[in-house]
């Protein structure tokens, strides 16, 4: 199939979103939330009548110099439908065109030096709650019923607790989203969603989870929680929420390069998956 490179303002946003449904792909894929995360335009490579998709990043240096990164808040692109011929067709180009490649996939199709990294995934698989609940670890279980106690769940806004919570992520608002993904809230029309804790004494917020919504899965984007939180096991709340919630089927963690944080994902049955990542640069003394 003949392969074409566009960049997102040129590409058919139904039919580039049918072919994520067709592989069900992650929302990281998404035409819509790429637009909302990228700070500038992405591009697309596009097989065919939009049979086969893949997204890039592409920044410049100074202005000047191009180069390829992951956008914030998108973990890995999903380059499963593609042939080995396809991927590196796909490769050539982005180290013909870039001076650096930062980039991650959910398959190693080739023998580049690809660093591994790890996904933690719950899939419900139709179970029940209860049955779910069992494989957590018995110390998520025993901070549970400590948390079940203290604190009360919230999905609305506004709440007179939540503002000096929201005054607390101030430099997650100037310097991640204001600078790397000003359009981050417009995921709020179709995807972005949000639970918070409050302590039922104070009625103070301590914790919040924002997570994207996609089909029955759903994807954390940001947890928060203040010092009083962790004492108190907030997130463990706010996830429990997630997995008790009968409309979510995947709870999709993220992942985590930190033990601590790894850890804590698996103690509520998330299993762990591999997904793939390239740090590649060219030079210039192999020519």
């Amino acid at each position: 199939m003949k392969i074409r490179i566009l960049p997102s303002s040129e590409i058919d946003s139904q039919k580039w979103n049918d072919c994520i449904q067709r592989y069900a792909m992650d929302i990281y894929n998404e035409y819509h939330f790429l637009n909302a995360v990228c700070l500038d335009h992405w591009f697309g490579f596009v097989w065919g009548d939009y049979e086969k998709i893949l997204p890039f990043y592409q920044k410049k240096k100074w202005g000047l110099i191009p180069y390829i990164c992951m956008p914030p808040f998108c973990q890995k692109f999903d380059n499963k439908a593609l042939s080995a011929g396809e991927w590196q067709e796909a490769l050539t180009y982005m180290k013909s065109n870039n001076l650096t490649i930062d980039y991650a996939v959910v398959e190693n199709k080739d023998n580049e030096s690809w660093e591994i990294r790890k996904n933690y995934v719950l899939n419900k698989n139709g179970k029940t709650f209860e049955e779910l609940k069992a494989n957590f670890s018995s110390l998520v279980q025993k901070n549970l019923k400590r948390a079940n106690s203290e604190l009360c769940l919230n999905l609305e806004l506004p709440h007179p607790g939540l503002e000096g919570l929201l005054d607390r992520l101030s430099m997650f608002q100037s310097l991640v989203l204001d600078k790397f993904a000003p359009n981050f809230w417009k995921l709020k029309v179709d995807f972005l969603n949000y639970c918070y804790a409050t302590d039922n004494q104070t009625n103070q917020a301590i914790a919040i989870l924002m997570y994207a919504k996609f089909s029955k899965k759903v994807y954390l984007l940001f947890p928060y929680t203040t010092e009083e939180g962790k004492k108190k096991q907030a997130m463990s709340f706010l996830i429990n929420a997630l997995v008790e919630d009968d409309t979510i089927e995947i709870i999709d963690f993220e992942g985590s390069s930190i033990d601590s944080i790894a850890n804590f994902y698996a103690q509520f049955g998330a299993v762990e998956q591999e997904y793939w990542a390239i740090h590649w640069k060219k030079s210039y003394f192999s020519y």
